[in-house]
C-alpha cells in the first residue's frame, strides 16, 4: 500500500471516530421528551406545587391542559423540553 493511500486510511478512520464521538456526546448531553405532573415540574424548576399552578392560571409558564373544553379543573402536563427552553430563556433576560 503506498504512503498515499494509508495516509487517506487513517484519515478516513479518525474522521469515523470523532463523528461518532461527537454525536456520541451530542445525544448524551441532550435533555430526553418527557411529559410531567405538575408535582414533577415543581421538582425540575425548583418551587413548590402550589407555585406552577398559580403560574399556570396567571399563564406564566408554558403548560398543556387536558380534559374536556371548558373543563374547571383539568388535568395539567409539561413538556420536559418545553420547561428547559423555558429555563434557558428566563437566564438570558436576567441578564440583558
Amino acid at each position: 500500500m503506498s504512503a498515499d493511500k494509508m495516509f487517506a486510511s487513517l484519515i478516513a478512520e479518525m474522521e469515523e471516530r470523532i463523528y461518532h464521538r461527537v454525536m456520541g456526546e451530542l445525544k448524551t448531553h441532550q435533555p430526553e421528551e418527557r411529559r410531567l405532573s405538575i408535582v414533577e415540574a415543581a421538582e425540575f424548576l425548583g418551587v413548590s406545587p402550589e407555585t406552577v399552578q398559580r403560574m399556570c392560571k396567571q399563564k406564566q409558564i408554558p403548560h398543556i391542559p387536558l380534559g374536556a373544553a371548558g373543563s374547571k379543573k383539568p388535568r395539567v402536563v409539561f413538556s420536559s423540553l418545553t420547561l428547559f427552553e423555558y429555563i434557558r430563556q428566563k437566564e438570558r433576560e436576567s441578564i440583558s
